[in-house]
């Protein structure tokens, strides 16, 4: 028996669905299962992200508003179901999806993983505004004991578009036909009637926590204004990402270590701690080929934000000021406002900073005594304090999304890690006298 034949009603998925206009979720997706379906490197790349591998070979069929001949006693009903065949092998995964602000009802969930099971399904892929850092850990909580022998992912729209446009802008589509689907397929993304969505304010708690870290309150990690901030923080940082990714044409990522690379909800326990303990938001991403990570902390007791690239300085110089002229050289033409470069010297020595404009002026004011001793590397940072900016929730994230961007436009694209140069041929005749050996 296939799975289609346990299935009770199912329309294919549609690229123009006939439903209603106000069936928003509905259309939203009809059109992304048949596009997943339609465009193979649109599916491979998605069902990539969740470690479902596709071929040229493989055959992917979608439905809509599917009701299962068994049990019948479910009310519920998945919007959506994937099945994707490669010879004789089959993958399937129900899809849930929501638009505009509605979110993910873990209940609705936890029914799904047990439809899925009962029906022989792999998994189970939730689709939203909300974002998750990876999609295996969903921005909701479900029992672990659901999720033994079905896997459940998360997908948030922005998500989706991101690789769909880095698709487009690489031109990565080979079919024609094809990449003109995908266009109108972005296109349809980014109207605002679509409902689709980033995150555009921290929360209502956001105003209130920093009235009580700037009052000099102690805080501790399970207070309700930290939890909830921290968590609005992760759903910020994994939106910037993408809308670097996006602004790059490159898929960048936020920076764990192993043990949140296995749960990502330790990134999130980690936020809390940090700013209950320090006052401060940190997150670090990953960029393919730039010269180092690009960095962003928030200091809400000082309402500062901070956005920096480190790169390594050369060794192959005398002084330190020539690895300084080397920095300058890379920095041509950037933007000067805020900006400050910091170097970083060996041993217990401690490190030196000054406004960008000054050094661009007197590459040696960053130098020690010892003008021989050079630099491990620099540290080039945008200092942003505009305090007004921190009040609104709306107008912090304007600020952020604006300001990291800009600054790796400005700075980080430009930035390259020294590398020793490549041995040189010697000389014959100097080796033949001995001056060389």
């Amino acid at each position: 028996m296939t799975l289609e034949d346990k299935l009770e009603k199912g329309e294919p998925a549609r690229l123009f669905p006939t439903l209603d206009s106000s069936r928003k979720e509905g259309r939203a997706i009809s059109i992304l299962l048949f596009n997943l379906g339609a465009i193979y490197e649109l599916g491979k790349s998605l069902l990539g992200t969740i470690d479902i591998s596709i071929g040229k070979n493989a055959k992917l069929s979608a439905y809509t508003e599917i009701t299962f001949k068994q049990p019948k006693e479910c009310a519920d009903q998945p919007d959506g179901l994937i099945i994707v065949r490669t010879g004789r092998r089959t993958w399937s995964a129900l899809i849930e999806a929501k638009i505009g602000k509605n979110r993910i009802d873990p209940a609705q969930i936890e029914k799904y993983l047990k439809l899925a099971r009962q029906n022989d399904i792999d998994a189970v892929i939730s689709v939203s505004n909300e974002f998750a850092v990876v999609p295996e850990h969903p921005p909701y909580s479900i029992s672990g004991r659901l999720t033994q022998s079905v896997n459940l992912f998360h997908w948030s729209w922005k998500n989706i578009l991101t690789h769909s446009k880095i698709l487009i802008d690489n031109e990565d589509v080979e079919d024609k036909d094809q990449e003109l689907i995908l266009r109108e397929f972005i296109r349809f993304l980014k109207h605002q009637s679509t409902g689709i969505m980033g995150i555009d304010d921290m929360g209502s708690r956001w105003t209130p926590l920093i009235g009580k870290l700037v009052s000099g309150a102690h805080l501790s990690k399970s207070d309700g204004d930290v939890e909830e901030v921290a968590a609005r923080w992760v759903q910020e940082s994994k939106d910037l990402e993408l809308i670097i990714s996006r602004r790059t044409s490159t898929h960048i990522s936020i920076k764990r270590n192993r043990e949140q690379k296995k749960d990502s909800r330790l990134f999130q326990i980690a936020t809390c701690e940090k700013l209950a303990g320090e006052g401060v938001l940190y997150t670090e991403y990953r960029i393919p080929d730039a010269a180092g990570n690009l960095s962003l902390q928030v200091n809400l007791r000082r309402r500062t934000l901070y956005v920096w690239m480190g790169v390594k300085a050369p060794e192959d110089k005398k002084y330190s000021k020539s690895c300084v002229t080397w920095l300058l050289r890379q920095l041509k033409g950037c933007s000067e406002d805020n900006l400050f470069v910091e170097a970083n010297w060996p041993g217990n020595r401690a490190n030196t900073q000054k406004p960008y404009s000054e050094v661009l002026d007197d590459p040696s004011v960053l130098k020690l005594e010892d003008s021989r001793i050079l630099p491990k590397s620099f540290r080039i940072m945008q200092i942003c304090n505009e305090t007004r900016k921190f009040r609104g929730t709306k107008t912090f994230v304007s600020l952020l999304e604006r300001t990291v961007p800009d600054f790796y436009e400005n700075v980080g694209q430009k930035l390259m890690s020294w590398q020793a140069p490549a041995p040189k041929i010697k000389n014959e005749e100097d080796i033949q006298e001995g001056i060389v050996e």
